[in-house]
C-alpha cells in the first residue's frame, strides 16, 4: 500500500507541470520589439505603438517603422498570428524605491500585451499565453512604468447589421401583435 501511495504522488510530479515564472527581458522568448528615439506618454500612443508593432509580426515586415518621432523595432522571435487589434487596458507609473536593474513579478489576468518603459526606451511583450512572469529592468535603467494591453475581437459589419435587423423586425412584430 506504501509503494503505491509513493508510485502516485512520484506520477503527480510527473504528469503536472510545475508553473515557473518566465523572466521578461530583451533576450526573452516572448519580446516583440523595442520602442526608441522618444517616450509614449499616454495610453493612445502606447497603443497605437504596440499595435505597430504586432502589425510588423502579422504582417511579416522585417521593420523598423516610424510611427510620429518614434522608431519600433522587431525582434527575431517567430510566433504565430498575434491577437489584434490592441486595447489599453491599464497603466501603473512613477514606480518608486526601484533599485536600478530590479525586478516585478506578475500573475496574469488574461492579458495579451505588457509594454515595460525604461529610461530610454519601451520593450513590449506578448503574455497572453504565460501565466506567472517577471518584468527584469533593462539595460540598467530603472522600470519607469508599465502598461498592459488586451485584444479584442472585431464584430463583423454583416453580422452586426444582420442584428440590427432582426431587431427591428421582432420590435414591428410586437408592436402588430400589441394592436
Amino acid at each position: 500500500m506504501k509503494k503505491i501511495l509513493v508510485s502516485l504522488v512520484a506520477m503527480m510530479f510527473l504528469v503536472v507541470p510545475m508553473a515557473m515564472a518566465v523572466s521578461l527581458d530583451l533576450d526573452s522568448e516572448f519580446y516583440l520589439g523595442k520602442i526608441v528615439n522618444g517616450a509614449p506618454a499616454s495610453p493612445g500612443h502606447e497603443t497605437s505603438y504596440v499595435q505597430a508593432l504586432v502589425n510588423l509580426f502579422n504582417n511579416e515586415l522585417p521593420g523598423p517603422v516610424t510611427v510620429g518621432s518614434n522608431t519600433i523595432t522587431k525582434s527575431d522571435n517567430v510566433f504565430g498570428p498575434l491577437p489584434t487589434p490592441v486595447e489599453f487596458k491599464f497603466k501603473t507609473e512613477q514606480l518608486t524605491n526601484w533599485v536600478q536593474g530590479a525586478s516585478i513579478s506578475f500573475t496574469n489576468m488574461s492579458y495579451a500585451y505588457l509594454l515595460g518603459k525604461f529610461g530610454g526606451y519601451s520593450a513590449v511583450w506578448y503574455v497572453g499565453d504565460l501565466s506567472d512572469f517577471t518584468l527584469v529592468g533593462g539595460e540598467g535603467n530603472n522600470i519607469s512604468h508599465y502598461t498592459f494591453f488586451n485584444a479584442t475581437e472585431r464584430v463583423p459589419e454583416p453580422s452586426a447589421l444582420l442584428l440590427l435587423g432582426a431587431g427591428i423586425a421582432g420590435l414591428a412584430m410586437y408592436r402588430r401583435r400589441r394592436s
